[in-house]
Formats: structure tokens, sequence, C-alpha cells
């Protein structure tokens, strides 16, 4: 009996945890939903990339969940960097808008760079939540 009683206390916590991660968070934080893509292939990167955001000069390590972040209360700052890093190298986004922190982000990097003068080509794709045209930011090193 404990065990049956068990696997309803898990399954409990568990719904009570998705249910908090949609819904419990502040007006000042916002899940930001990010995929992960290696040459246009999606990529599950849950456990092999770590996501830095650096507000006037303070960095920041957002609460990772899933499949995205909580993004944290900017307190009125109007720009950001965000630094991923995966595979021990770092891909900088430097001064972002904080309006970008409002849309859902495909994160990308490019193996095959059509460009042979640079080692390596990635971007941060934004797209609105209610659907509609997003934008892209490319960064060619």
């Amino acid at each position: 009996m404990k065990k049956r009683n068990n696997k309803y206390f898990y399954t409990l916590i568990l719904i009570f945890t998705l249910f908090i991660s949609k819904n419990g968070i502040s007006q000042n934080e916002k899940a930001i939903e990010v995929k992960f893509e290696i040459d246009g292939q999606e990529i599950n990167f849950a456990k092999d990339i770590k996501i830095i955001l650096s507000v006037n000069g303070k960095d920041i390590e957002p609460l990772m969940y899933l499949n995205g972040f909580i993004s944290p209360d900017f307190k009125g700052a109007k720009e950001a960097d965000v630094c991923f890093i995966y595979r021990r190298k770092r891909y900088q986004f430097k001064d972002l808008p904080i309006s970008k922190f409002e849309t859902n982000w495909v994160f990308g990097i490019s193996k095959t760079a059509i460009e042979k003068k640079y080692k390596k080509k990635y971007y941060l794709k934004f797209n609105p939540k209610d659907g509609g045209d997003g934008t892209q930011v490319t960064i060619f090193e």
C-alpha cells in the first residue's frame, strides 16, 4: 500500500511543479522558451548548455527549466548581454534590448559557415509568443 501512496504523492508533486512553473511566475519575471539548433537541426540542450545574463556589469544565471529559463527583473535596464556556453565555448550577444526577453528564442550554431573566412557563425532568433514575424541577430567571428 505504501508504494501506491508514494506513486500518487510523486504524481501530485510533478503536477504542482508544472503548475508553478507555468503560473507561479511574478509579474516581473517571464518564462522564455529556448530551442537549440546545430546546422538547422533541433538539439535537446537541457544538460549541455548554460545561459548567463549580464546587466549593468552584473552576471545573472537565470533559473533554467526543461525547455527554457525564467527571465529576471531587470530593474529598469534598457539592454542586457546574453552568453550561451556550450561545450566550453562562449557565444556572446551584446546589448540586446530588454523587449527581446518577451519573446521565445532559438539559439543556433552553424558549423558549416558559408563564408570560410569566419571561424564560427551563431545566431539568436526572437519569435513573438503570439505568432507573427520575429527578428534574428547573427554573429560572425
